[in-house]
């Protein structure tokens, strides 16, 4: 949690739009969950984290269109939850 608005600053750096780089910041931490590394120190921690943020936006950057607005389209058009979409875009 204390590592959350750094993870998204540095994600926003990529990805230039907020939502998106939100997004990732809580993606980052769901990967955290289940993954479970086990980190020497704090510094560990946080470099795995913003590495994971990094590789997230670039995939992200890859598939050429906002993953918030593609996720908001077909939400729209499936009836599926729009966080539902997102995750599967980013795995």
């Amino acid at each position: 949690d204390k590592f959350l608005p750094d993870i998204v600053r540095l994600a926003l750096v990529y990805v230039k739009n907020m939502e998106d780089a939100e997004d990732i910041g809580q993606q980052v931490f769901v990967t955290y969950l289940h993954k479970k590394p086990v980190f020497i120190d704090g510094e560990h921690a946080k470099r795995w984290l913003f590495k994971v943020a990094v590789n997230l936006a670039k995939k992200l950057m890859n598939n050429g269109l906002s993953a918030s607005l593609a996720a908001k389209e077909a939400a729209a058009t499936t009836g599926i939850k729009k966080s539902e979409i997102y995750k599967q875009m980013l795995d």
